[in-house]
């Protein structure tokens, strides 16, 4: 039989034994003394501490190897448009109690002043105009969700999205930024 090649050796080392190359082995000093120096190579190796590459090695890594996250066009945008969903909740809900608690009843807020007003106006009919174009939109891809006895079910999808999306961008986000360091 010729002589193992360093694969088989190096099989053998970790226990995969075939009887033909064993029993060449036991009969070759040489291929023996090879045996004998990876083995104790590997017993040098593993002697040496083991030191945790740092993280700007693993960000370089990955990065050059081109790993990038992959995240859906749909999470993308619900993470981006969930803090101006958060702040225009809060902002309705700010004036809602207002206006029952009659915090703007004695106040100058509610005069109007001329340029303000026709800005606001004209503001007013660009966003309507914008808002029910975009409804129309969803209502003709969406029609469940515009229904009378799906309105529940729209609020409560709508909620657990923005609160999924607020956990996302301020929860596990962060979270994976620092495994990632």
């Amino acid at each position: 039989m010729n002589h193992p090649t360093m694969q088989q050796i190096l099989d053998y080392i970790d226990g995969f034994r075939e009887n033909a190359i064993e029993l060449h082995i036991r009969t070759c000093a040489g291929c023996r003394t090879k045996i004998h120096a990876v083995t104790n190579m590997e017993r040098a190796i593993r002697q040496f501490p083991f030191d945790e590459p740092s993280a700007e090695f693993t960000l370089r890594l990955i990065r050059r190897l081109g790993i990038r996250k992959s995240v859906s066009l749909g999470w993308i945008i619900a993470r981006n448009l969930a803090p101006v969903f958060a702040l225009s909740f809060v902002v309705v809900v700010l004036v809602l109690v207002f206006k029952v608690t009659g915090t703007f009843a004695g106040s100058n807020v509610g005069e109007p002043v001329t340029i303000s007003e026709t800005f606001v106006t004209s503001l007013n009919n660009s966003i309507s105009a914008g808002v029910s174009s975009f409804s129309l939109g969803l209502e003709k891809f969406f029609p469940f969700a515009f229904s009378k006895q799906n309105y529940g079910f729209t609020a409560l999808v709508v909620v657990v999205l923005g609160i999924v999306a607020m956990l996302d961008k301020f929860v596990f986000a962060p979270i994976w930024r620092k495994r990632m360091e």
